[in-house]
């Protein structure tokens, strides 16, 4: 999924967990796999829904996925762990 957002792509993806790290996420999940041909040939004639996912998954990577809000996430963590340990 994050390699998807970052590149700018749609991404559709398995149902994804009820947890705060993929919390609305803009991808497309699906039940069953069946379904992949009818979004595909959907999507691939509407560009608009196309540059909406482009827009809103590079956004979600930038502000939730990327580099340095992981990196700050895990000091904040590591750091707190620190303290707790004495």
């Amino acid at each position: 999924m994050n390699e998807g957002l970052r590149a700018g792509c749609l991404v559709i993806t398995n149902m994804l967990p009820d947890e705060p790290f993929p919390k609305d996420a803009p991808v497309i999940q699906v039940d069953h796999w069946k379904v992949l041909p009818a979004l595909m040939k959907r999507y691939a004639r509407d560009l608009d829904a196309l540059e909406h996912y482009r827009q809103a998954g590079l956004a979600f990577w930038r502000n939730r996925l990327s580099e340095p809000v992981i990196g700050a996430q895990v000091a904040k963590f590591l750091n707190a762990a620190d303290r707790a340990r004495g």
